[in-house]
């Protein structure tokens, strides 16, 4: 059955040699198309499992009060931490607003609670360091270069900008 196809399509292209060049082209376009496609997706898939890690916290409960306004009291954080929930951490955040109508929002953590995640991370990344930039003195402030960018800041800057806010 398979060979008067194969005969009739050889005469017909032998008649039409273009033919045979424009098949082949259009299934060269087709999978260079599909491959094409196929590292779009993969990047793709890349790009938002690193953003979920990115984004993902790793304190899964968000205990606060019922009116916006109020703090947690630290006895309540002490307890918890007692009670066994080790995924605590404290943070208070301050709207500040600086020279030329900006505003930025400093958060700030408990970083001694945050010791657990150092460590664990150090363990993964097979680091030796003894002793988290955090827990010494002068504390930094973290800022994404984007944050640090738009407001101008430099290291030394920010540096300073600590010492007179505290």
């Amino acid at each position: 059955m398979s060979a008067p196809v194969a005969k009739a399509l050889w005469n017909h292209y032998k008649r039409h040699p273009f033919q045979v060049l424009l098949v082949w082209l259009g299934l060269t376009l087709g999978i260079a198309l599909l491959v094409g496609v196929m590292v779009i997706n993969q990047h793709a898939r890349q790009s938002y499992h690193h953003s979920e890690r990115l984004f993902s916290s790793p304190f899964p409960y968000i205990v606060q009060p019922r009116n916006p306004d109020a703090k947690m009291p630290q006895g309540a954080y002490i307890s918890l931490r007692r009670h066994g929930y080790s995924q605590c951490v404290p943070y208070d955040y301050l709207d500040l607003k600086l020279a030329g109508d900006k505003s930025i929002r400093l958060m700030g953590l408990d970083t001694v609670a945050m010791l657990p995640f150092w460590q664990r991370e150090q363990r993964q990344n097979g680091s030796s360091q003894q002793m988290p930039m955090m827990l010494k003195s002068p504390y930094p402030v973290l800022a994404s270069s984007d944050t640090a960018k738009y407001l101008g800041w430099q290291t030394v800057m920010l540096s300073a900008l600590l010492m007179e806010r505290c």
